[in-house]
């Protein structure tokens, strides 16, 4: 039998809210999270199954991301221009940083191009409407 997407998402927060997630945090710990969908699996760069790269139960789970891809070598790594454009759950915006942060140079993209300078405009607040963080409409 075969689930559609959205079930799936559904059965793997419910999954993470009962404590069956990868985080070995508990209260009081630095570095502990508040209760929610977590990411899976060990700190570390690596990727993650974690479902959707959008997926959300609460708008807290939602954030603005850049990144629109997991970084697992160098030759992934884009220029960041602090611009988010991309509705993303907290924890794919947060393991993506971690991946950028680890692997790449700031200044260069993942084919040794010089990364220009960029300004924008801060992006709309997010909304988590059926289990996907999308932009709030004006």
């Amino acid at each position: 039998m075969r689930l559609p997407p959205s079930s799936l998402v559904a059965i793997a927060v419910a999954v993470c809210l009962a404590g069956g997630c990868g985080d070995s945090h508990k209260p009081g710990d630095a570095g502990a999270r508040d209760a929610g969908p977590r990411d899976t699996g060990p700190r570390d760069a690596g990727p993650r199954d974690a479902g959707p790269d959008n997926a959300c139960v609460v708008p807290a789970d939602c954030a603005w991301g850049e990144i629109d891809h997991e970084i697992l070598a160098r030759t992934d790594c884009i220029c960041i221009f602090g611009c988010p454009s991309l509705p993303q759950s907290r924890a794919t915006v947060e393991r993506r940083q971690r991946q950028h942060l680890a692997l790449c140079d700031p200044t260069r993209d993942g084919m040794g191009n010089p990364c220009p300078i960029d300004d924008c405009i801060g992006p709309p607040p997010l909304d988590c409407v059926g289990n996907v963080c999308v932009p709030v409409a004006d």
